[in-house]
């Protein structure tokens, strides 16, 4: 008969656990769910078919580490806690129990369990006795050896029990008399399903080549010898209880009894004894023979439980990490906070089932929402939105606008989101409102709202925390990005641009002014005796001046315009697109503006403080750098100064008007 080696494959991962040791590992489950890894791993060295499994897993690509995994200590290392506990679960929980099981396959079961935990501890205890270096490796090799037999029992019972008749009949050993009936032995088998799985070499060719002779001193001697140590536990599993398993052929072989007796007499008869004495201590913990069907059946029906709410989480964490992956693609392609929040928002409009998203984000000495919505809201909506975010704003609702102060911007989504209705939304009917917190301080506010009765349960929310801490992660990450370049191109004093920064401005300005025929103007201007201020009133006082010109310079400049501070009481503005008129203008406008400004109000002393200002505007002759269109304006402050002071002195020389060409 032929064989397929894929199917029995199937079937070995299929095969169920004995009922008493899952009834064992079950109440063991239930009563300590966080079981350490030691406690894991102890239940899982009682069932072979669970081993089976483990080992298929940890040596599958899913984990990366194939051909690598031969022993249940580096499958610990590798599967994690949950995976295990899942895989436990998972085992005991598929038991199938029929209403009147066949007494003769619940004993064959309850043998080859036995065969098989025994052949594991005779393994590992031989291992250690001859010097072999894994004896965690020997254990597992004695544990499935002969997890094939199993499976060909199972699916071949009438079959398989011909085999077992044949080896009486005609004396002959097991590998022998499979080979009458199929097309292949079971170890050979076992040899070509373990190679399939990726199981290392050693570990699978042993389970292979346990029933041959094998000469200990060949180049393969690790596997030789582990194959040795399986067939000699084999031989003491089936002495414990009776029996030879197939193997009395091969006792009978001189070469064999001189192959196996040094290693079943390394050992040693106390040795023997103590391992059998470890056995029946398991077979006593899982109440061999005894299984109490109903309280398993209870047992089963809160395992299910658990592993329905294990499915609960894993279906939440998939969700968590497709999500996450969409962000965090997003977080690398923002450059402002603006483009951040819209893509956030995208992202969880797409994956949650809910009717609008919004954040609440400080925005300098205001609040802005930001919000996606699938459908149109109505203006009772929007403002519960505002409301519900300013709530739960933590540490300065205080200092918070009231709702309708609260601007509120809405993030473009693509018509794909959409869907069909997208009708008014009448009424709000739940929300979930999340803290953003960053490394210091609050960021904001992320909510979720929705027209049914729970946006979230409460379950969803401690989970959805995640995903709202990569948020928030990323919202901080960028704010400090932003600020530190801020930083980097501001004067700290008064929040205007740096020298170094206005210097950039100035030499992109007018390299575009000279490819696109455009004008180009610039006003410098320095405080008059500002030293006087400081000799009479102190650098504080001095620095509180220069803070509130840089105010007056923001409130003054036009959007397009780049205002700087250039050095000490020294300030420039550069125009660009602006003819010599324009520039002249707003030069006189600020100076009767800083003329008429009272400084240092809180003082009994109130100051006023003038300026003097040089205007320069290209085209202008002798002029072709932006160094020297900088130099003519600086030449005009000077000027200025030398003239009196508190007045406008433009560059020499008469630049183009506004009606005529720049070439």
């Amino acid at each position: 008969m032929k064989l397929s080696v894929d199917l029995l494959a199937s079937a070995a991962l299929d095969a169920d656990p004995l009922p008493e040791v899952s009834q064992t590992v079950l109440k063991e489950l239930l009563r300590n769910p966080s079981s350490r890894r030691e406690d894991l791993l102890d239940l899982v060295k009682l069932d072979p078919s669970l081993c089976l499994k483990l080992l298929y897993l940890a040596n599958s690509r899913s984990f990366g580490n194939p051909g690598r995994v031969a022993s249940l200590e580096q499958m610990a290392e590798l599967l994690d806690h949950e995976i295990i506990l899942d895989a436990l679960m998972s085992q005991v929980s598929r038991f199938s129990l029929t209403p009147n099981p066949s007494i003769l396959t619940m004993h064959d079961h309850q043998l080859f369990w036995k065969h098989s935990l025994a052949c594991a501890r005779f393994s590992e205890a031989l291992a250690e006795a001859s010097g072999f270096p894994d004896p965690s490796t020997a254990y597992l090799a004695g544990l499935i050896h002969d997890y094939i037999k199993e499976t060909l029992y199972l699916n071949y019972p009438d079959r398989y029990r011909a085999v077992f008749q044949l080896m009486e009949d005609e004396e002959i050993c097991l590998n022998e008399a499979e080979l009458r009936f199929f097309d292949r032995n079971h170890s050979d088998i076992a040899g070509e399903i373990l190679a399939k799985w990726n199981v290392p070499r050693s570990l699978r060719r042993a389970v292979a080549w346990h029933h041959r002779l094998l000469d200990l001193s060949s180049e393969e001697k690790r596997v030789s010898v582990l194959a040795a140590i399986i067939l000699a536990a084999d031989i003491l599993a089936y002495s414990h209880r009776q029996g030879d398993g197939g193997n009395a052929f091969l006792l009978r072989s001189e070469a064999h009894r001189q192959a196996m007796q040094p290693l079943i007499d390394s050992l040693g008869a106390e040795r023997i004894d103590r391992v059998k004495e470890d056995l029946e201590a398991i077979y006593q913990r899982v109440g061999l023979g005894r299984i109490d069907r109903n309280a398993y059946i209870r047992l089963l029906a809160d395992a299910n439980r658990k592993l329905g709410q294990r499915a609960i989480d894993l279906r939440t964490s998939l969700r968590e990490i497709s999500l996450l992956h969409q962000m965090s693609q997003a977080f690398a392609l923002s450059e402002t906070l603006e483009q951040l929040l819209a893509q956030v928002l995208r992202e969880l409009e797409s994956q949650l089932k809910v009717v609008a998203v919004a954040i609440l984000v400080r925005k300098e000495d205001s609040f802005k929402v930001f919000l996606a919505a699938r459908s149109s809201l109505s203006g009772v909506s929007l403002k519960r939105i505002a409301e519900d975010l300013r709530h739960y704003y933590p540490n300065g609702t205080a200092t918070l606008q009231q709702p309708h102060e609260i601007t509120i911007e809405t993030v473009p989504l693509e018509k794909s989101l959409l869907g069909d209705d997208v009708a008014q939304v009448s009424e709000l009917k739940s929300s979930v409102v999340f803290s953003l917190d960053g490394r210091q301080a609050s960021i904001g506010t992320l909510g979720l709202f929705s027209n049914q009765r729970e946006v979230l349960s409460e379950y969803e929310k401690s989970r959805f925390e995640v995903v709202v801490e990569q948020i928030a992660m990323a919202i901080d990450r960028l704010s400090l990005n932003l600020e530190t370049q801020r930083l980097a191109i501001t004067d700290t004093l008064t929040g205007l641009f740096n020298r170094r920064h206005f210097q950039v401005f100035l030499e992109q300005e007018f390299s575009s002014c000279l490819r696109y025929s455009q004008p180009l103007s610039l006003v410098i201007m320095d405080l008059d005796h500002f030293k006087r201020v400081n000799d009479r009133y102190g650098h504080l006082v001095g620095d509180q001046v220069l803070r509130e010109l840089g105010r007056l310079l923001k409130v003054h400049v036009r959007e397009a315009d780049v205002a700087a501070r250039y050095g000490g009481e020294e300030f420039v503005v550069l125009m660009p697109r602006t003819f010599l008129p324009g520039a002249t203008v707003f030069a006189e406008r600020f100076r009767k503006a800083v003329s008429e400004h009272v400084f240092c109000k809180e003082r009994d002393e109130p100051l006023s403080i003038t300026l003097s200002q040089g205007v320069a505007s290209f085209p202008l002759e002798g002029v072709r750098t932006a160094t020297q269109l900088l130099d003519a304006g600086d030449r005009a402050l000077l000027e200025a100064k030398r003239t009196g002071r508190d007045r406008i002195v433009v560059a020499p020389c008469r630049p183009l008007s506004e009606s005529e060409s720049v070439s």
